[in-house]
């Protein structure tokens, strides 16, 4: 009963929003004529043509036919580790790259646990 009110008030106000509305005025006609297709498909300002060689800050772009080629001759970035001559026999350490501290072995950590546990509780104890 209760959807059915709701759904009654809804129907309502929209035939009422529709009753304001105001008469479209006709839509004008489609212009088919060959000017008006000609002045839609005909591109009167072709883009400006790419050079062959374009000369940038530490780099050199040439474009050929169907070639792309882009050269550096600045090094921008840092090497990748063990791409530096002198570097290829030592492994990558993980916890160096990421800044991350090496985890303590599970005996230390529980014993830390422990004893901070202990100074917590002989805080709580004195208070």
């Amino acid at each position: 009963m209760r959807t059915l009110v709701v759904a009654a008030v809804v129907l309502a106000a929209a035939v009422s929003l529709r009753a304001e509305e105001p008469e479209s005025t006709p839509a004008k006609k489609p212009d088919f004529s060959r000017a008006a297709i000609l002045r839609i498909v005909v591109n009167d300002n072709p883009p400006a043509p790419t050079p062959f060689v374009q000369l940038g800050f530490g780099e050199v772009r040439v474009q050929a036919k169907g070639v792309r080629l882009l050269l550096k001759y600045l090094p921008f970035l840092m090497p990748f580790r063990g791409s530096v001559p002198g570097t290829t026999s030592v492994l990558p350490n993980p916890f160096e790259l990421t800044q991350t501290s090496i985890a303590l072995p599970a005996g230390m950590w529980n014993r830390d646990r422990a004893k901070e546990l202990a100074r917590i509780e002989s805080e709580l104890k004195g208070d």
